[in-house]
């Protein structure tokens, strides 16, 4: 870590001799004035809480500058300010001449470049994490308050609101977390300037009740961890839940309804199950450095441009400047291939060299070349939805590297292998009919498979007889020998993290239950391993404990047996379905979420739990996609809360305010989602229509993604 030079400051003695640093900024009051590295301001906060100082003013040097300077305001200026750190750059000196750091100060000091934990990334991609995340934390700033409230409540009813509309469309809309984040700046802004003015200081546990309330009602300035907090509500929120699909497909393809009580416990256990999983899982995915979760970065990129300080003229028309030209170019960008050449979504050269749509070329090539309905062998795109599909600015380039090589492998050298060469299962058959490809079922014609046709309308079980008279299911080869790369995935998944990551998490067990995790106080911690600097600043904010987790994961798969036991004629699923849908979970989850945290690439489990369901329990389709539903979101909602932590700590929010925020942005999106579809599904019946396969007046209704998980129930 580069240290300003010496010379580059001045110092002054204070009457008691005390030697304070001085520099450029000016005093926030006539407090005095403190500056420290990253590192050794942990060390000046902790001897202000030691004296019962009240820090209530900060102001933070641009995340950008070599040195990083918090200049603290104290309320009591009658009692003398902490002695300036020391450096890091003169440490070594220092024990030289005056003997070893103590114990207290050497457990608060560290070098920002050492990584602990799990086998460590490259230089550059820490540096990725080092440019990006800030190294300082003004403990003070307030995350619960009114304005939080107020923001997160409406993002997440109209988050929630709009993506369940479009559910049913067939043009999909959904709220970017960016647009969140933009959108709820201004927002707070405004409210902390038309809300009553905040009490000059924060209140202390002496304060009266009303100053209390001012202080919650406008705390000041609209900071960081406010934004933060209602963001990571936010994402909570605004995606259409997963066992939307489940309560949806009851409705309109088997004709039930299983009411608001039980829809409401379904949507809440699924979307909260994963949430115990996660903080028992802390020390592995959150705490090590090296778990970087690189989706986290771009938000808190964004965060610290709104709130790294207030900016110069010159630097903010730049901003300005930039963000004018860059918004006209991505409107054109966007515009073109959209609307006027949507050609240029998918320009599929293989076509085009073997004569074009016009020609009577080989149905093969027309299929391997064709980037909508084939395997897009040369074809290219001028969309952004396509090129970021990926997350090419976030991912590590070694990571997007294996996901596009093994996608050349597979879809354009071996399956085009297998089709030209073979007939094995039907695979001529498939390329003749254009469905080479296709990640559809079919018959025996290889025509959609109509399920209805062999199960009891009552009981929507399989009348084997029928099924017998009907058709076998069929699958095209290359979704076939998918599913089979997919059970090769979590095997290799498996055998990695144990390979190159075994010794670490047992490490990392032990530790756990030797010492207290970080974030506890009293005790130090013992891990060998290491905190880094974020860890560190986060080390003074109490913990969420474990306990409570385990409270959560032990009452949502309770809740969610009561649920299947009890509405079981139409769920179908029984107790010990949930309980070894979680336990796959568990094994899963967290060798996966060490592959996505230091990749950026997700593996689900999606295909094990219906291939494990579909081999115990034949013959039922709702307790198929049900055991999918609890095993898929359990891991998925776990890892999805395991990066809202991460993210936590870069930008320092407290855990127990993340944990509030979580599952208050879970909950009432949930509700919200059922809401929109019963609404939807009663006052809109070209849905129904369209499921049934009939003509709809209007037709951008259109169920696809419940018929697709219809058809996986098969």
């Amino acid at each position: 870590m580069h240290i300003r030079n010496p010379s580059d400051t001045m110092r002054h003695e204070e009457e008691d001799g005390t030697s304070v640093v001085e520099g450029e900024l000016s005093p926030v009051s006539k407090a005095s004035i403190h500056r420290t590295t990253c590192s050794d301001r942990i060390d000046a906060i902790e001897h202000v809480h030691d004296q019962n100082f009240s820090m209530f003013g900060r102001h933070q040097v641009p995340f950008g500058d070599d040195l990083k300077r918090d200049v603290f305001d104290l309320e009591r200026s009658s009692v003398p300010p902490p002695p300036s750190p020391t450096p890091v750059s003169t440490l070594k000196s220092i024990q030289s001449t005056k003997g070893a750091v103590p114990d207290e100060e050497k457990d608060f000091r560290m070098d920002e470049d050492q990584h602990h934990g799990y086998t460590p990334l490259g230089d550059d991609q820490l540096q990725d994490v080092r440019n990006v995340v800030p190294t300082t934390d003004d403990p003070t700033l307030p995350c619960l308050t009114f304005r939080f409230w107020v923001l997160s409540t409406l993002f997440v009813v109209f988050g929630a609101a709009v993506g369940q509309f479009y559910f049913f469309r067939s043009a999909t809309i959904s709220l970017s977390l960016f647009f969140v984040i933009l959108t709820s700046y201004p927002l707070g802004v405004g409210l902390s300037k038309i809300m009553p003015r905040p009490p000059p200081f924060p209140p202390s546990s002496d304060s009266s009740f009303m100053t209390k309330f001012r202080y919650w009602l406008n705390p000041g300035p609209f900071n960081v961890k406010e934004h933060t907090l209602l963001v990571v509500t936010a994402s909570c929120g605004i995606s259409v839940a997963y066992a939307i699909d489940v309560i949806s497909v009851q409705i309109l393809y088997y004709k039930q309804d299983i009411g608001i009580l039980a829809s409401v416990l379904l949507l809440w256990t699924t979307q909260c199950l994963g949430y115990g999983l996660a903080g028992l899982l802390r020390n592995w995915l959150v705490y090590p450095a090296d778990m970087v979760w690189w989706s986290a970065l771009p938000y808190v990129q964004l965060m610290s441009t709104f709130h790294g300080g207030q900016a110069s003229p010159n630097l903010t028309r730049q901003r300005l400047s930039f963000f004018k030209r860059a918004l006209l170019l991505v409107t054109l960008y966007q515009f073109i291939p959209g609307f006027l050449a949507p050609t240029l979504n998918s320009v599929a050269l293989l076509c085009l060299l073997g004569g074009g749509p016009s020609q009577n070329i080989d149905p093969l090539l027309a299929q391997v070349g064709s980037g909508f309905n084939g395997a897009g062998v040369l074809a290219f795109s001028f969309d952004w939805n396509y090129i970021g599909s990926l997350g090419p600015l976030i991912t590590p380039f070694w990571s997007m590297l294996n996901v596009i090589g093994s996608t050349v492998v597979f879809a354009w050298i071996i399956m085009p292998i297998f089709y030209k060469f073979t007939n094995i299962w039907r695979s001529q058959d498939f390329v003749n009919k254009g469905l080479a490809f296709s990640t559809l079922t079919f018959d025996q014609n290889l025509d959609l498979y109509n399920i209805t046709r062999i199960l009891d309308p009552r009981t929507n079980t399989l009348v084997e007889s029928a099924y017998e008279s009907y058709s076998p299911l069929y699958l095209s080869p290359f979704w076939a020998i998918g599913y089979g790369t997919a059970f090769a995935a979590l095997s290799a998944t498996l055998v990695h993290v144990l390979l190159f990551h075994g010794k670490d998490i047992v490490a990392r067990f032990n530790v756990r239950n030797k010492s207290e995790s970080p974030g506890s106080k009293g005790e130090k911690n013992d891990d060998p391993y290491g905190d880094d600097i974020h860890m560190r600043l986060m080390r003074r904010y109490p913990e969420v404990p474990s306990w409570v987790y385990m409270a959560v994961f032990i009452g949502m798969t309770a809740l969610s047996i009561f649920i299947v036991e009890f509405w079981n004629l139409h769920l179908q699923l029984r107790w010990w379905g949930v309980l070894l849908a979680v336990a796959l979970a568990g094994v899963f989850v967290l060798p996966v979420g060490i592959i996505q945290a230091i990749s950026n690439q997700s593996i689900g489990i999606n295909v094990v739990t219906e291939f494990v369901i579909g081999f115990i329990s034949p013959g039922q389709p709702i307790a198929n996609i049900l055991f999918k539903t609890y095993g898929y979101m359990a891991l998925s909602q776990a890892l999805n809360l395991v990066s809202d932590l991460k993210l936590g700590v870069y930008m320092k929010i407290p855990p127990r305010a993340m944990f509030v925020g979580q599952v208050y942005g879970t909950m009432i999106g949930a509700v919200v989602n059922y809401a929109i579809m019963k609404m939807l599904l009663i006052s809109v019946p070209d849905i129904q229509r369209k499921a049934d396969g009939l003509h709809v007046g209007d037709e951008q209704w259109n169920p696809r993604y419940s018929s697709i998980f219809y058809a996986a129930s098969v």
